[in-house]
């Protein structure tokens, strides 16, 4: 008879296995994605998608999204996660370049960061990050995330308003700093 134990890891085991294939059949070069970087901040080389031609009134469009990787921690064979925060070069595009369009969307990429660092923090403080009862903790962080992007962009008017866009940067540049311990490098991304 299979324990609880057993059952999470042969769950976890099927998880590594359709992610390796997944990463296998739909990898994509290190052009097509861009890992967040306090050093490296977004260009408007980095906004390669080509822009629909359906009449829409939008300028820009860019996607970024924080990626949950099971792994094995080899030292003591147990599962854990790699957190990349990532934004995607091809789906993201422009039609003006406006200054204060390339800051919010930089902005938004630091709330995904932001993101990242906080599910690093809680895996790390979690005793059983693999178990079921994890999966709450994720799903709570994913849509306070998303609730602040939506605050963000109301608060914003999508960048339009300087003074909320300028009082937004310095909230989320001193939550950033509380987390840095957490930040994402140059390992996360591979």
């Amino acid at each position: 008879m299979m324990t609880l134990r057993d059952m999470i890891m042969l769950r976890l085991m099927a998880v590594v296995f359709v992610t390796h294939i997944s990463s296998d059949l739909f990898s994509q070069d290190t052009d097509s994605l861009k890992c967040w970087s306090d050093t490296d901040k977004l260009r408007w080389t980095d906004f390669k998608g080509k822009a629909p031609g359906n009449g829409n009134n939008l300028y820009i469009r860019a996607q970024s999204w924080v990626r949950v990787e099971p792994i094995l921690v080899e030292k003591n064979n147990a599962f854990s996660y790699r957190v990349k925060s990532i934004f995607q070069r091809y789906k993201s595009w422009k039609t003006d370049t406006a200054d204060y369009l390339l800051a919010h969307e930089q902005l938004h990429f630091d709330l995904t960061e932001l993101l990242a660092r906080k599910l690093r923090k809680a895996i790390q403080a979690a005793p059983d990050p693999t178990g079921e009862s994890f999966d709450p903790v994720i799903q709570k962080l994913y849509q306070e995330c998303a609730d602040m992007q939506a605050a963000y962009d109301k608060d914003t008017a999508h960048g339009i308003i300087a003074e909320s866009q300028a009082s937004w940067k310095k909230k989320v540049c001193e939550e950033l700093k509380k987390l840095k311990e957490y930040a994402s490098t140059p390992a996360d991304c591979e």
